[in-house]
């Protein structure tokens, strides 16, 4: 059922972006639906309608509780 709902509609997530030195740059709350890719070293999902994409961040992705 999870893995329906985070392809169809996404998940109330929150991703937290950070900085090579682990500061925190910028984060992203709501209902957000990840996709994979074929590297390592990119995400991309949509945001408020929006496609965001990082490279080489790192990058935490929770799932917030309804």
């Amino acid at each position: 059922m999870k893995d329906f709902q985070s392809k169809w509609v996404g998940l109330d997530r929150k991703v937290t972006v950070f900085s090579a030195t682990g500061e925190p740059v910028r984060t992203y709350e709501g209902r957000i639906d990840i996709e994979p890719t074929e590297y390592g070293n990119k995400i991309k999902f949509a945001h408020d309608g929006n496609m965001v994409l990082i490279y080489n961040m790192g990058v935490v992705i929770e799932e917030v509780a309804e």
